[in-house]
């Protein structure tokens, strides 16, 4: 393929988080092809990213999307006024609630129609795909869709804009969203349904779980692009006395936080004498201790050298990923445990199950007890699990190969290895 890549990212606003790391990734794997990247308006890093050159476009993002849904555009042009000096407050708030919460909290789920709505994102996509004109051997990528941009693709061919190849990632589900959110799945159909649509679009999904859904509504093939993980494979540390179990990412209820104290607890329980001492490293979440089990909080935030040392020094991963949550959607966690040959514990009825691929898992049912039995199965069978691990470390990276192919439309990717 020979045209230009325009990557369409409106949730790219700074460099910290997954928007950032994966747009960076994607755009480093395209090799020579450097791409245009379509990027909020408030983007406050430097003009290139991972090789691809930054545009700022997009007004709207998923979160200002939703309140503009829920609230309406005064309200959410109020907020956005307001958000660097409300928004580290309420991140404070939120994380500290999080961090002591012992339920999750019921999730809102999208209950809209998508057939009749109109995107809020749409006409700023439409103005720039004017703007741009892209060709027939162009390619516009988005990398981590939603029903909104569904709904915004599926305009631009109703508007018979659809001239360049579109390949949509779809990452979001409806859990979590207003019922005033459009759901996916009418999204999805609303987008096979616009005039060449299915032609000129080609959908991967981040997880197995994900893949499968789209399939019932999609007629043509759906690859798998999970999270474009660089974590290198790495030998299994020795034990020598303790086991450290990494639970990485924000710990949120939706994550396992409400879980910890009381696994820790069980784990205390069943661990004997002559059993290791067991760290739990988290981040942003309070230390504790419970006889040979030992919370080890770690800040909210790492630099990446901190957080390859923190998957460097696990022995497994700890991914209590809440299934009502996380029944299709994925978490770039998993592909990062795989990736650096960590085995890792699970929930059942999670998308993370997609990844248990030869004995390089555990699941639990998501109670305390369960938790702490299957890391007691991890540590006594950890040689094995270790030696599983190592065998599928490369898993994560074949599936973002394959996934690139279709992004890029050629039979291999640019970077090696």
């Amino acid at each position: 393929m020979t045209g230009r890549i325009i990557i369409i990212e409106p949730n790219l606003i700074n460099e910290r988080g997954h928007h950032a790391f994966a747009t960076s990734r994607f755009a480093t794997l395209m090799g020579d092809t450097r791409p245009l990247i379509a990027a909020g308006k408030g983007w406050n890093g430097s003009q290139h990213l991972g090789g691809g050159d930054i545009l700022r476009v997009f007004k709207h993002n998923r979160d200002t999307v939703s309140r503009s849904r829920r609230y309406g555009p005064t309200v959410t042009t109020a907020f956005s006024l307001g958000a660097g000096a409300i928004m580290p407050i309420a991140t404070f708030i939120r994380g500290r609630v999080r961090a002591h919460a012992t339920e999750t909290p019921a999730s809102t789920v999208a209950s809209a129609d998508a057939s009749k709505l109109r995107s809020i994102i749409g006409l700023e996509l439409g103005e720039f795909l004017r703007n741009f004109e892209p060709k027939l051997q162009d390619t516009v990528f988005l990398p981590s869709a939603d029903a909104e941009l569904l709904i915004a693709t599926a305009e631009q061919f109703e508007a018979h804009r659809g001239q360049a190849r579109f390949v949509v990632r779809l990452m979001y589900d409806d859990v979590g969203c207003h019922p005033s959110d459009p759901t996916w799945r009418s999204a999805l159909k609303r987008l096979q349904e616009s005039p060449g649509a299915v032609e000129h679009v080609d959908l991967l999904a981040e997880t197995p779980a994900f893949a499968r859904a789209i399939r019932e509504i999609w007629p043509k093939s759906v690859e798998l692009l999970p999270h474009p993980t660089d974590l290198p494979a790495q030998q299994p540390p020795a034990v020598n006395g303790r086991f450290i179990l990494y639970m990485a990412g924000h710990a949120r209820s939706d994550k396992g936080a409400r879980l910890l104290n009381a696994t820790a607890q069980a784990l205390a329980a069943k661990l004997k004498a002559h059993d290791p001492d067991v760290v739990l490293r988290v981040q942003g979440h309070p230390s504790g201790r419970a006889g040979k089990v030992r919370i080890e909080a770690l800040p909210l935030h790492l630099d990446p050298d901190e957080y390859v040392l923190s998957w460097k020094q696990a022995h497994a991963a700890l991914l209590l990923h809440d299934p009502a949550v996380y029944a299709i959607r994925g978490s770039g966690i998993v592909c990062d445990a795989i990736s650096s040959s960590k085995p890792f514990v699970f929930l059942s009825g999670s998308s993370l199950s997609g990844w248990n691929v030869g004995c390089n898992a555990l699941e639990a049912t998501p109670s305390p007890p369960a938790i702490a039995q299957a890391i007691v199965e991890l540590l006594n069978g950890y040689e094995t699990f270790a030696e599983a691990s190592a065998t599928v470390a490369s898993t994560v990276a074949r599936h973002v190969e394959v996934g690139m192919v279709t992004v890029m439309g050629r039979e291999t990717t640019s970077e090696a290895g």
